[in-house]
């Protein structure tokens, strides 16, 4: 019953918010949802991976797959359904963008899914810092987006003397297709540190 409705909806380790198992299960009362959900992870056809978070397990050689983080926060706070709402944080952007080989402990997350101006949330014991959105980031304006929050945050020497790290971001410019309304209509929400160092940089010149 559960188990077959979801596998109608989601793939196999997909993350599945408790929201969404109430909204597929409407016609049945919580306490009847919440009965179902125990008998599947009793019979091991669902998993939890935290609280309010379950999953389709598959069947591997070392046993039941389990979920990735990264998936679990992509979803929940980045995109869904092909609906951007976030992105990563400086940290995971610096080593996208090759400015460090760092790998960050803590994870910071940019959404619209947020209300405060900041917020320490943990998943399975993994601190993510949230921070609100300056303005709602969308499909249109998420690769400006993150230029953007990009440069509000960097040390601009740090990035001009990293030649590898200036390919990167023009590449991303490139194959995004980034372009100078794009940034100047979202400029007004950003700091006077912003345009200049996209100025400094000369990465402004790059926009289409």
């Amino acid at each position: 019953m559960l188990i077959e409705r979801l596998k109608e909806k989601f793939n196999c380790d997909e993350p599945i918010f408790i929201s969404e198992i109430y909204s597929l299960m409407n016609d049945y009362s919580r306490s009847k949802v919440f009965e179902l959900i125990k008998k599947a992870i009793g019979n091991n056809t669902l998993k939890r991976y935290d609280h309010g978070i379950y999953y389709l397990p598959r069947k591997t050689i070392i046993g039941d797959s389990t979920l990735s983080l990264d998936d679990v926060i992509e979803k929940k706070y980045i995109c869904n359904n092909n609906e951007r709402f976030g992105i990563f944080g400086l940290k995971v952007m610096e080593v996208n963008f090759s400015l460090s080989t760092q790998i960050p402990a803590l994870i910071e997350v940019i959404t619209n899914n947020e209300s405060r101006k900041s917020r320490l949330v943990s998943i399975r014991g993994r601190d993510i810092l949230l921070k609100k959105s300056r303005i709602n980031i969308t499909n249109e304006n998420y690769y400006a987006y993150t230029i953007l929050e990009f440069f509000t945050r960097i040390n601009i020497n740090d990035y001009l003397s990293n030649t590898r790290c200036q390919k990167e971001i023009k590449k991303y410019i490139s194959e995004n297709k980034i372009s100078k309304i794009q940034i100047t209509e979202l400029l007004n929400s950003f700091p006077a540190k912003t345009t200049k160092n996209l100025i400094v940089s000369e990465v402004f010149y790059e926009f289409t």
